[in-house]
């Protein structure tokens, strides 16, 4: 890896999953999907929580990622991490990745770190 980068639509991305190996994808038009769900906090208490991730097509694969290669690290052709692979919808074909900028902020504001750098 070299380093990080953000996407545009119709780059090509790729990913080494533990269960699917090797894939390649496309990041969709439609970029975002909305995450929602609930967390356990600090307090014991349930919070909701709220999130995005870039929607990535699968390219010359039947799909980009299966439930077992997710934290699989996502990057594009010039070996660039891009994000992290944390899901999809296998009835559509698609895959989900949290996109380096919103994974670097997540860790920042949980360990209270200044910065993060691959």
């Amino acid at each position: 890896m070299t380093g990080t980068s953000s996407v545009d639509e119709g780059d090509r991305v790729f990913k080494v999953g533990r269960k699917t190996g090797f894939t390649g994808g496309t990041v969709n038009g439609i970029r975002l999907s909305d995450l929602q769900g609930w967390v356990i906090n600090a307090q014991g208490q349930r919070e909701y929580v709220q999130g995005t991730a870039t929607v990535i097509l699968p390219w010359k694969c039947d799909t980009f990622g299966d439930p077992e290669d997710s934290g699989s690290f996502v990057m594009n052709n010039e070996a660039k991490f891009i994000g992290l692979y944390v899901g999809g919808d296998r009835d559509r074909n698609i895959g989900l990745v949290i996109e380096t900028q919103g994974l670097f902020e997540d860790i920042k504001e949980v360990t209270k770190c200044r910065d993060v750098r691959i």
